[in-house]
């Protein structure tokens, strides 16, 4: 008799708080997943038929995969600011790499996301991707240190690292939710950007 009352407590003091997290643990966790200076003519998935990319081929069977993309812009961080704002160049003012700053009048996906009670981590691989230019905005996390080992170039401008490093770094992430009981976790919005 105790313990239906108990529960009976719990379920009346925690109705909204319990519908709160079983919402949240409905709402699914967002990989977004960006290659820099990639060709789709040379991914197996794009049906190249000697491509080496088992991972990515698998992943885009899971996952979405856009078959008919185009850039507004062929450089990285204008590029990489259209991804995130919906904006294209002109109306973001991001036109070349390295130079200016994303606007913080200007709203991100993965603000929108914090405002859904995502964690967001961005795990970066090259500087023109760096904090400085903005795009950090609405990230918990915004891995863009490129000082540790794995760095490809010792030039600033072309300062990156390596894939597995940036991949390692997300996975730490992402994997740092799961220690929590299930109605803490939150879902994940994570960029990969590999170079």
């Amino acid at each position: 008799k105790w313990i239906l009352i108990v529960l009976l407590a719990l379920l009346l003091s925690g109705g909204v708080w319990g519908f709160r997290h079983w919402r949240r643990l409905r709402q699914p966790n967002v990989l977004f997943i960006t290659l820099d200076t990639t060709r789709a003519d040379r991914i197996g998935c794009y049906r190249y038929k000697l491509a080496k990319t088992p991972c990515l081929d698998e992943l885009a069977e899971h996952g979405v995969l856009f078959e008919q993309a185009l850039t507004h812009v062929p450089l990285t961080l204008p590029s990489h600011a259209t991804m995130l704002s919906g904006l294209l160049p002109p109306e973001h003012g991001l036109r070349v790499n390295a130079i200016g700053r994303l606007p913080e009048s200007i709203e991100t996906i993965p603000k929108r996301f914090q405002a859904k009670d995502y964690r967001t981590g961005a795990f970066l691989a090259a500087y023109v991707l760096d904090h400085k230019f903005g795009l950090e905005r609405g990230f918990d996390v915004y891995d863009d240190n490129l000082s540790g080992g794995g760095a490809v170039s010792s030039a600033s401008f072309e300062r990156r690292r390596d894939g597995k490093i940036v991949v390692d770094s997300a996975l730490e992430w992402l994997k740092g939710d799961s220690k929590k009981w299930f109605w803490q976790r939150k879902p994940s919005f994570c960029w990969v950007h590999l170079y």
